[in-house]
């Protein structure tokens, strides 16, 4: 699925893409907060819902993301998973989140079976840094601090850094994530290498927030 790239093509991706988003970063640093185990600090229970307005470039097109939990499944290895509509304005997806221990993870279900989407390793403490699945795919825990979204401000928001290149091309992906909230924030982009330039961004930010009944 995703290859590594070379050493140097990651290097340059690496540097460039951590001057913009450095640009872009609007958290203010905090003293280190020490997140519980995710059962208790990441939604995960039918019925939540989450609505983030999203912001495409280069097309400069606006849309809307709603994000619902309705109900749950059994993975093939027998882990329970709660499932997760993603719907826009004109595409729908669906991802299957565990939270188990220390860890919350999310798959997409295609015709090679359950793929790894997302993954984060409690507690988040700046400089935690993990691999997700591939060679090259990590995450890299960046700080704690404010960070602001239409929803409101949130005190206690964590960036995560995630970096997955492809053959030719890779993309870079920052997410903000607030306890009892979840996620309220993430930044997208996509580098192609020939020749090597940002090619598209999309950006989401957290608009409100209905916890579960």
């Amino acid at each position: 699925m995703r290859d590594p790239l070379h050493t140097i093509f990651l290097a340059v991706v690496l540097f460039t893409v951590g001057i913009v988003s450095a640009g872009c970063d609007n958290t203010v640093d905090k003293p280190i907060v020490q997140f519980p185990a995710p059962a208790a600090d990441f939604p995960n229970a039918v019925g939540s819902r989450w609505t983030y307005s999203v912001y495409y470039l280069p097309k400069k097109q606006y849309d809307t993301l709603t994000v619902t939990i309705y109900g749950d499944t059994m993975l093939a290895d027998g882990r329970r998973a709660s499932i997760w509509r993603y719907a826009w304005s004109s595409d729908a997806d669906t991802e299957y989140v565990t939270n188990r221990g220390d860890t919350v993870k999310g798959y997409f279900n295609d015709s090679a079976g359950y793929e790894l989407a997302d993954e984060y390793v409690y507690p988040l403490v700046p400089g935690k840094r993990w691999a997700d699945g591939i060679p090259g795919d990590t995450s890299l825990v960046v700080n704690t601090g404010t960070y602001s979204v239409p929803a409101g401000n949130f005190s206690q928001a964590v960036r995560i850094d995630r970096q997955f290149p492809k053959q030719r091309d890779a993309l870079w992906l920052s997410t903000w994530v607030a306890p009892s909230v979840g996620i309220i924030a993430w930044k997208k982009y996509h580098f192609d290498f020939g020749p090597f330039e940002q090619v598209g961004s999309e950006e989401y930010q957290l608009l409100r927030y209905t916890p579960a009944p």
